[in-house]
């Protein structure tokens, strides 16, 4: 099933448990016999940091011309919920997150799946940038 992943995102993990963990919701762990596992959230802060690092330091050099105030715009554009989920639907993530039937029940995930069509309206900035 990772292997899906990796061919979808073209990248091979090295760590195959490390994606397992980075795909283990908390209501899974919850549902699933065992103790010591863990879900994706300690992950997921990390991520979080990361990504926020990697979007500043790409729009920093790709735009020099940009003011800090015009560069925060524009990540907070690459990196909302929303952007994201729409990455997540590109690689139908959600085929491979692992759930608890009651947050697949309550609508989990529910980012990536198919939303209604919104309009989308970027900021100006986008336009200049």
């Amino acid at each position: 099933m990772h292997e899906a992943l990796e061919e979808i995102i073209g990248i091979h993990f090295s760590h195959p448990a490390l994606l397992e963990l980075a795909l283990t919701h908390r209501s899974y762990i919850y549902e699933a016999a065992g103790e010591g596992k863990s879900s994706n959230e300690r992950l997921e802060f990390l991520g979080d940091s990361i990504l926020a690092m990697i979007s500043a330091d790409f729009l920093y050099r790709v735009y020099p011309n940009l003011t800090e105030g015009e560069l925060t715009d524009v990540r907070a554009v690459l990196v909302r919920t929303e952007t994201l989920a729409d990455f997540a639907r590109a690689i139908k993530l959600n085929d491979f997150l692992m759930m608890g039937k009651g947050e697949h029940i309550t609508g989990g995930g529910q980012l990536c799946l198919p939303l209604p069509s919104r309009p989308s309206s970027p900021p100006s900035i986008l336009t200049r940038a």
